[in-house]
């Protein structure tokens, strides 16, 4: 509170006999002449936002403390690790200037966005996907539950209409998701353990040789398979999420990437299987125990030749995420095993939980707030950037108009789809 801190301050200077103070005053000057002097050497900070609005920020933010929330745009590192960049294919459709496909096509990596099929006849919604995205995966539209019917028959039919937008605007469109245990149709929860397993491996082979025969190239086979809270040696022995279809099945993960290996077939090689899941992202913080499980099932699926290819990092953050370094190290680790990575869902709202696990939404919308998002944006596209193993960036949605987080700003574009400070963000990273 700054009256608070203002009479604590009060009171520790009158605490202080006269040569103290003259002391503390004298080299309180020194120090300002040496930051001077200091400053013309200085590297630029534009992307800081003014101190009196960091207070206001602050302050709408309910105190949540944003230090050291960003970096600094020194020159890119190239990190080691195999690189994937030679998946990208060009697409004679992504060439008006100064957008993020146009860009990013010239750092061979995509950038996409989730779309929904209930936004497909709003012409502005579909204007920006086409101008601005390389990449694009359905929300739900190709999940398990609005593919299989009661009867246990196959219903492609929302699924392909995302596909078609992807073939008109010259996309690639990630298959989102084969096996996950939210979308679990209650037909396939019923069953017994004893024919999970073949009605597991069907879905996944079908599916994935009907979209490998169609073009499609990324699949997130296995959706948010490990438990929320880990042990603390879960780099060596994880805990895998108590739902459906491990409670029937414990080696689900190994059979739905077999399975959609065969479904591949002869296009194996160019199809890349993908695990998914948010909470992964660095290997530090509190994200550490989730993301080392997902590490040793990285490692011992490499060791038993499971076929897995990439890891997708959701990215569902707020503006509180500052944990940069354990992000970057987390994708050059799993790099130099060998896996592509792709941040798969990003958002950055600037609502947050608070200590009882509640969500807090937005009050406010400031500038500094804009500021702060823009520059999470952008250096997680410059970890990508210096990354030869990642390959995508793509956003869970376009505009803040249509988005899971309603009023709480996460995406690029505003309610009236202008370009936020995030969107420039992006495209100064990508230049």
């Amino acid at each position: 509170h700054p009256r608070r801190h203002s009479s604590l301050q009060h009171r520790e200077r009158a605490s202080y006999p006269p040569m103290t103070m003259m002391l503390r005053f004298l080299a309180f000057l020194a120090l300002a002449f040496i930051v001077a002097c200091a400053g013309d050497d200085a590297p630029p900070t534009n992307d800081a936002p003014p101190a009196v609005d960091l207070v206001e920020g602050l302050d709408q933010l309910q105190g949540l403390s944003f230090t050291n929330a960003t970096e600094p745009d020194a020159p890119l590192r190239m990190l080691k690790a195999k690189s994937f960049r030679h998946l990208f294919k060009k697409s004679k459709k992504s060439n008006k200037k100064g957008t993020l496909r146009f860009l990013a096509q010239k750092k061979k990596i995509y950038v996409g966005a989730a779309i929904n099929q209930w936004n497909l006849k709003k012409a502005q919604y579909m204007n920006t996907v086409a101008r601005e995205f390389s990449m694009i995966v359905a929300e739900n539209e190709c999940k398990m539950n609005n593919i299989v019917t009661p009867k246990k028959q196959y219903n492609y039919g929302t699924c392909d209409r995302i596909l078609n937008v992807a073939k008109k605007n010259g996309q690639e469109m990630r298959f989102h998701a084969l096996v996950w245990y939210r979308a679990a149709p209650k037909v396939l929860q019923a069953e017994s353990k004893a024919k999970v397993a073949a009605s597991l491996k069907k879905f996944c082979t079908t599916v994935t040789k009907r979209y490998v025969a169609k073009g499609v190239r990324w699949f997130d086979v296995v959706n948010e398979a490990f438990a929320d809270k880990q042990p603390k040696n879960s780099i060596n022995k994880p805990s895998w999420r108590k739902a459906w279809p491990y409670t029937k099945l414990p080696n689900w993960a190994e059979v739905s990437l077999r399975a959609a290996a065969k479904g591949a077939g002869k296009k194996r090689k160019q199809t890349r299987l993908m695990y998914n899941d948010y909470g992964i992202e660095s290997m530090k913080g509190y994200m550490k125990g989730k993301s080392d499980a997902v590490f040793w099932m990285a490692k011992t699926f490499k060791k038993r030749k499971i076929p897995l290819d990439g890891i997708g990092f959701q990215t569902h953050i707020n503006m509180n995420f500052k944990d940069f370094d354990g992000v970057r190290k987390n994708i050059q680790r799993l790099g130099k095993l060998g896996y592509e990575v792709q941040f798969t869902e990003v958002d950055v709202s600037c609502g947050f939980f608070n200590p009882a696990g509640k969500w807090i939404k937005c009050k406010k919308w400031t500038k500094v707030q804009q500021n702060m998002q823009a520059n999470i944006y952008k250096t997680l596209m410059r970890i990508c950037l210096q990354s030869p193993n990642c390959t995508a960036f793509v956003m869970w949605g376009v505009t803040d108009s249509v988005t899971w987080l309603n009023n709480d700003h996460p995406h690029i574009f505003d309610r009236k789809y202008k370009k936020k400070p995030a969107y420039h963000a992006l495209t100064a990273a990508l230049k």
